[in-house]
């Protein structure tokens, strides 16, 4: 499909508004194109006549208002064996495609078995990883709310973001390599999840070490997992602003407050992306993005 739209015949100046700038913002036909020009799945496409509903200021207009459609299932449409996520934790380790949607579609279904639902609330105290990306396309899936926040960040700073939401579950690390040498994470995170037990959490799952394989008697994600079935993976087909994300500001100008994302975000096949820092719906979009079958 080609992407039509007015063409610019003359220089533009201070007084001339670029064709292809007035259609953008003048016609919705520019976004029916590109939803279709991008190939998103979704089991109800956007209306002809309705793209935008137009709210006052303070309210955040919804895009799309009558598609559903699943972030997730956009991002595991790939079923084949070329490498969708390379990680490096000591050792560098490669994921496929294929690979990728089976570890989600096991977590899916244990986490399933164990109450999450549509609007539940999922953290990670993780490094940038791939077990971070399985994790926010899990609830992606699923039609929950994933926030996480770096691994290097105090208890404090944890707890100030994680304070705001009411979490059902939270996924932690134990350790982390830094620098070529382990760092233990098992005191402070006991510490954040103790608190947030306070505040509604209802289940927490430790991630073994991946570099010293130490184990914690606690509730841990291999123990989650085999409590799976062999159920297929679905994917909850939700409205376009519906919330997937939720990050945090800096907290350099008084308290972190929180930011909602949508599913309205995207990735091209040739894409590469590199982010040393928490796992935000960029970094969870590492996967390159194919909606054509292999």
């Amino acid at each position: 499909m080609m992407l039509t739209y007015p063409k610019c015949t003359s220089p533009p100046d201070k007084l001339q508004i670029w064709p292809e700038i007035r259609y953008s913002v003048e016609s919705d036909n520019l976004w029916l194109e590109l939803w279709e020009f991008l190939g998103i799945i979704s089991s109800v496409p956007p209306q002809e006549t309705k793209i935008l509903e137009k709210g006052v200021l303070h309210e955040v207009p919804l895009c799309f208002p009558g598609a559903r459609l699943n972030y997730a299932e956009n991002l595991l449409n790939r079923t084949d064996d070329a490498i969708a996520i390379t990680g490096e934790s000591g050792v560098i380790t490669n994921c496929t495609f294929w690979g990728l949607r089976e570890m989600v579609r096991v977590m899916a279904a244990a986490l399933k078995v164990h109450g999450l639902k549509v609007g539940d609330r999922v953290a990670a105290i993780i490094s940038n990883s791939l077990h971070c990306v399985i994790i926010a396309l899990v609830t992606a899936s699923i039609g929950g709310i994933f926030s996480s926040t770096a691994t290097d960040m105090g208890t404090s700073g944890i707890l100030e973001r994680y304070r705001q939401i009411t979490l059902k579950f939270v996924f932690a690390e134990i350790e982390v390599l830094y620098g070529g040498k382990p760092v233990a994470l098992l005191p402070k995170v006991t510490e954040v999840i103790k608190n947030l037990f306070y505040k509604g959490l209802q289940q927490a799952i430790w991630l073994s070490s991946r570099m010293m394989g130490y184990e914690i008697n606690l509730e841990n994600a291999t123990s989650i997992t085999e409590s799976a079935d062999n159920r297929k993976l679905e994917f909850e087909q939700l409205p376009f602003s519906r919330p997937l994300f939720i990050l945090y500001s800096s907290g350099m100008s008084g308290k972190s407050k929180s930011i909602v994302h949508s599913a309205g975000l995207g990735a091209s096949p040739e894409d590469t992306y590199f982010q040393y820092t928490t796992t935000r719906p960029k970094a969870a979009a590492t996967i390159a993005l194919d909606r054509t079958p292999p």
